[in-house]
């Protein structure tokens, strides 16, 4: 806060965030604070929280509750643009300040998965972790595009991305599973495909494009009309029939076919 870089807004209960501060020393005058439950925003979150979760056999009596939680409705403030980010997990678990931005953000168009980065502030530089609190044993297609994403983080907060895969061997010289996945990793992340079938990818190609094209990787967009073909097409248990040429699948089966293409953006 001192460095002027954000406007901090506090949740929880207003009387002991209050003492936390004053038992802290900090230097904090007139804190934003919001108490969930006495906030104006309170019910509309949680009516969105039930339309976004309904499917998944949540009641509105279910959303009221889950909504006093102050990571879902930190994580609905930011789902409604009335904040820019979220800061959590130290005096909650990681799945507990994961969950909400799964149930209610989700992941962008064209990623496969959610990944972390850790911000590690030293004298001289930043320097961006990857992933160390989210997937557990990934792939080596997972550890490349966790690279990728990782290297988009740090653009966004103005780290010019220069990746490096760490394993426990140094260089060349060790062998395992282990390294060798790693060493996978290394070779897809230069050659990383990326592929975005949401109907909102225009959108999504507009506002990143910039920072897209520093990144080492492709970019292949589905026509979202194909999508809507294929949707109609698939069924829960069916045989199909597919023939990809350079930039359309042909799909078959008893009941119809359709052609599902895309193109290039980068």
């Amino acid at each position: 806060m001192h460095m002027d870089v954000a406007e901090i807004t506090f949740l929880g209960n207003k009387e002991i965030i209050l003492k936390k501060i004053s038992t802290l020393g900090l230097d904090i005058k007139h804190p934003n604070i919001i108490e969930p439950l006495k906030s104006k925003y309170f019910n509309d979150y949680a009516e969105t929280y039930y339309k976004l979760r309904k499917h998944k056999g949540i009641t509105k009596d279910n959303a009221f509750d889950v909504m006093s939680s102050v990571n879902h409705f930190g994580t609905m403030m930011v789902y409604k643009g009335h904040a820019d980010g979220m800061v959590s997990g130290s005096v909650h678990s990681t799945r507990n300040t994961v969950r909400p931005a799964f149930e209610i953000v989700k992941t962008k168009p064209g990623s496969s998965r959610m990944s972390s980065v850790f911000f590690m502030c030293l004298e001289d530089r930043v320097l961006v972790y990857g992933d160390c609190a989210v997937n557990p044993n990934p792939t080596s297609e997972q550890l490349a595009e966790i690279a990728v994403k990782s290297a988009e983080t740090a653009d966004i907060f103005g780290v010019k991305p220069v990746v490096a895969m760490l394993s426990y061997s140094t260089g060349t010289s060790g062998v395992g599973e282990e390294v060798d996945k790693v060493r996978k990793a290394t070779r897809l992340s230069k050659t990383v495909k990326v592929y975005s079938f949401n109907s909102k990818s225009d959108t999504w190609w507009d506002q990143g494009q910039t920072k897209f094209t520093r990144l080492t990787a492709s970019f292949y967009q589905f026509q979202w009309e194909s999508i809507q073909a294929l949707a109609t097409l698939v069924k829960r248990t069916m045989d199909l029939s597919v023939t990809i040429t350079e930039d359309t699948a042909y799909i078959s089966a008893e009941h119809g076919a359709c052609e599902v293409t895309w193109v290039s953006l980068l």
